[in-house]
């Protein structure tokens, strides 16, 4: 998440005090992963400095859980006294949007989503590489162009699609049995892995 704050003439200061107080309130909230503050080099004023603060969360639901805390709520009104306009602006990350559900943003771990696509590429880039060696008689960087064409296209509209309604209970687990849930699932992801590169080695 993204927030651009121009500040009031002469309050640099208490508003940077005042953004270390609810930078150190945020990491005690559970999934935060980092923090970012800086001076923008485009919106700059004599007298009304603009900065940028950046922070990510594991998820949406942990994102939300800050946002909506009462702790953030109170530093809010306590630091609006600082700045003139504060802006929000959210992103999606990494693969986040090849898991929407129903074009909402997802709520699944970042962690999980290389996984996924692992599971879909690995497989896909040895096919590749064994059955369209005819491609060979093309320069390196058409070949390249290609195949990473192909699975792009393969992973958007077919592959990750089927792996996460199979890894649908790994993505999205029940809070009660997350733990178990998400162990489980780490064990399939990793013999699955193993199986794949086990049956093409002998294929090689």
């Amino acid at each position: 998440m993204l927030i651009t704050t121009t500040l009031k003439p002469e309050n640099e200061a208490n508003w940077l005090e005042w953004n270390d107080k609810i930078n150190k309130t945020m990491r005690k909230f559970p999934g935060f992963i980092e923090s970012d503050i800086r001076p923008s080099i485009i919106e700059q004023k004599a007298n009304n400095k603009t900065w940028i603060v950046n922070f990510q969360f594991d998820n949406l639901d942990n994102l939300n859980h800050w946002l909506n805390s009462p702790e953030r709520e109170v530093l809010i009104k306590e630091g609006s006294s600082f700045y003139e306009e504060s802006v929000v602006s959210q992103f999606p990350s990494g693969f986040s949007s090849w898991f929407d559900v129903a074009g909402k943003p997802t709520t699944l771990a970042q962690w999980k989503m290389p996984l996924i696509v692992e599971m879909g590429l690995y497989p896909m880039v040895l096919i590749q590489t064994k059955f369209l060696g005819f491609l060979n008689i093309f320069p390196l960087p058409v070949v390249l162009l290609i195949n990473t064409l192909c699975s792009c296209i393969l992973l958007q509209y077919f592959v990750i699609p089927v792996i996460q309604k199979m890894m649908h209970f790994w993505l999205y687990p029940q809070k009660h049995y997350k733990e178990k849930i998400d162990f489980l699932g780490s064990v399939i992801v990793a013999l699955y892995l193993l199986f794949i590169c086990r049956v093409m080695v002998f294929v090689f």
